[in-house]
């Protein structure tokens, strides 16, 4: 039997992350990678309740630092640059 082919695209998992980190996908897909390290940064130094302490993109409810939150504060930004 052969041993599965691992791909770059496919992520990896990251120390004090819940999520799979795939920056070189994102980057593939075009998001400029000071913008994916902007988001992380956010979510790494909030301040709000984690479900874990350990894992940065655990924030408790839709706000600053939850993941989906500062991803989609972040669309809102490229939905302005392309209206403009």
């Amino acid at each position: 039997a052969q041993p599965p082919v691992q791909s770059a695209l496919d992520g990896k998992t990251i120390p004090h992350w819940y999520r799979m980190i795939n920056r070189l996908m994102w980057i593939w897909r075009g998001i400029d990678p000071r913008e994916i390290l902007d988001v992380q940064a956010r979510i790494v130094m909030s301040d709000a309740e984690r479900t874990d302490d350990d894992l940065y993109d655990t924030v408790i409810g839709y706000r600053g630092g939850n993941w989906i939150y500062e991803w989609a504060t972040q669309a809102m930004v490229w939905q302005t640059k392309l209206t403009v």
